[in-house]
């Protein structure tokens, strides 16, 4: 993902979205800015984190969990978002779809910690 662009990224899911919403014009330009953003912040904080393991710093016992409310903070402002530009149908369809989505990216998550390990 470092090696894709943040307007690729951003392209692509906006792509998908409208799709899978029938998203309008105006919507998918909405939705494109918003995933640009997110794919902007999600670069760097992938970075930073690359940097740190680079330099082998240890996070310090605070910084997890400052990390991880940062990142519900983050969905908190995407779903508002999401739901100020999509109708109420497509808001519901996405938040099906959201939920299909969090037990692959759990598996994903999983496999990948358990092929570290052999």
């Amino acid at each position: 993902m470092i090696n894709v662009s943040a307007e690729d990224m951003a392209q692509v899911q906006s792509k998908q979205l409208t799709l899978a919403l029938v998203l309008n014009q105006k919507q998918e330009k909405q939705v494109y800015n918003l995933e640009l953003d997110r794919a902007k912040e999600i670069k760097a904080s992938i970075e930073k984190r690359h940097e740190a393991k680079k330099e082998e710093e240890k996070p310090a016992p605070g910084d997890r969990m400052d990390h991880r409310l940062k990142m519900l903070d983050a969905q908190i402002a995407y779903q508002e978002q999401m739901q100020k530009i999509l109708t109420e149908e497509q808001f519901k369809m996405w938040r099906q779809m959201q939920k299909h989505r969090k037990p692959m990216k759990e598996n994903h998550h999983r496999h990948m910690r358990d092929s570290r390990r052999k």
